[in-house]
């Protein structure tokens, strides 16, 4: 895990093989473990060439003295759970979207149709010869901001 051999791992101090932001917390962890607790917690370590990595350490104190460490890497669990949030998100995201775009449709397509049905309607009533023009240009704007709407609310 540490890219170490055994021989350059014997003599070095915990301070060696955890992540900087640790090393405050080796004291307190060494003391509760002579002390006879049982310790559980996820470490940031240090790599010997540098790169750092998550993992799970559970320690405890023998009978005879001397501390036992178990280290897991969780290398691919984070991986996994990042991925996993980021799936989270992306959906999150897509059902904010689908919902801007549900509640513009309705906020914009349906005060248009309202506009639309009276200018139809206005339009089967005999009026002036300026009255159908102006008519015909409301729903002639009408149709073809409802096809601009219907575009832009169609972006999958």
């Amino acid at each position: 895990m540490l890219c170490y051999t055994r021989d350059e791992l014997i003599g070095l101090h915990a301070s060696d093989v955890v992540a900087g932001t640790e090393i405050p917390h080796l004291e307190p962890v060494l003391d509760a473990l002579n002390a006879g607790s049982e310790y559980h917690r996820e470490w940031q370590f240090r790599r010997k060439d540098g790169s750092h990595f998550v993992a799970e350490v559970i320690g405890t104190k023998l009978p005879d003295g001397n501390l036992l460490a178990m280290v897991r890497d969780l290398t691919e669990r984070k991986r996994a759970e990042a991925r996993e949030r980021e799936a989270e998100e992306a959906e999150r995201a897509q059902r904010a979207k689908s919902e801007f775009l549900s509640r513009m449709s309705h906020e914009l397509r349906t005060p248009l149709h309202a506009i639309l049905g009276y200018a139809q309607l206005m339009e089967q009533d005999p009026r002036s010869p300026d009255d159908q023009e102006s008519i015909g240009e409301i729903l002639r704007a009408g149709q073809r901001l409802l096809v601009l709407i219907n575009e832009r609310l169609e972006i999958p």
